[in-house]
């Protein structure tokens, strides 16, 4: 199915479903230190999981370790925008619905009591959020960025292999120092191009991430593997 399009496919609906669609990227790409961490969450709650056994899947990411925000808060976001649903469940595994919650409210339960009926609460990736992870996929983004640069894109590849491990930038520079695609030109002001505009390249794209160093990530070493 087109990540862009709705089950039912009418004018309206698609429209709608583009909006909702949209809206989450933005959310998502307009953080640079939470959008890896977004995006995996919407991948890992393509299945159903408890709040709890999400944010600790976030908590285990390299790029949590740079996130500005708790995970919990993380999943709030994703809960907020739409592109996760949240649920909740009694002890019975019957879900709690609004129409529920009501009749327990008309039954004369207060907020309390209803609080202490949820045994678990969920969160599972809606339609439009899984169409941004589409959308966002690092593979597709890494790949996308490379073929994009064909003078550098041989030098891209270079770096995520020689970041298999973690590296520090002194020792990217001076690996990459004499590289031939960073030499200065007229495109850059007759200025040679430092390393650092490589890993900013790769880390935007997602295909390096810190991790006590600059490590190439799943994505990144999908393109290497392939070339």
């Amino acid at each position: 199915m087109n990540p862009l399009s709705t089950p039912t496919g009418t004018s309206t609906e698609t429209a709608a479903f583009e909006e909702a669609v949209s809206k989450i990227v933005d959310v998502v790409y307009r953080h640079p230190l939470h959008r890896e961490l977004y995006l995996k969450a919407l991948d890992y709650c393509l299945e159903e999981r408890a709040v709890d056994e999400a944010e600790l899947f976030l908590e285990g990411q390299p790029e949590y370790k740079n996130a500005l925000q708790t995970s919990t808060a993380l999943v709030n976001v994703l809960i907020e925008q739409g592109g996760l649903a949240y649920a909740e469940y009694d002890s019975s595994g019957a879900l709690l619905t609004e129409e529920r919650v009501e009749q327990f409210f008309e039954q004369g339960r207060n907020e309390d009591e209803i609080y202490d009926m949820v045994e678990r609460r969920c969160v599972q990736t809606t339609e439009e959020g899984r169409a941004t992870a589409i959308l966002l996929d690092p593979v597709k983004r890494v790949r996308s960025y490379v073929a994009s640069d064909p003078r550098r894109s041989d030098t891209f590849c270079k770096l995520l292999a020689f970041c298999s491990t973690p590296r520090s930038l002194e020792e990217i520079n001076e690996a990459f120092d004499s590289d031939p695609a960073l030499a200065a030109r007229e495109k850059t002001g007759w200025q040679r191009v430092h390393a650092s505009y490589l890993i900013d390249r790769m880390n935007e794209a997602g295909g390096l991430t810190w991790n006590n160093g600059w490590q190439t990530t799943p994505a990144g070493a999908a393109l290497v593997a392939d070339r």
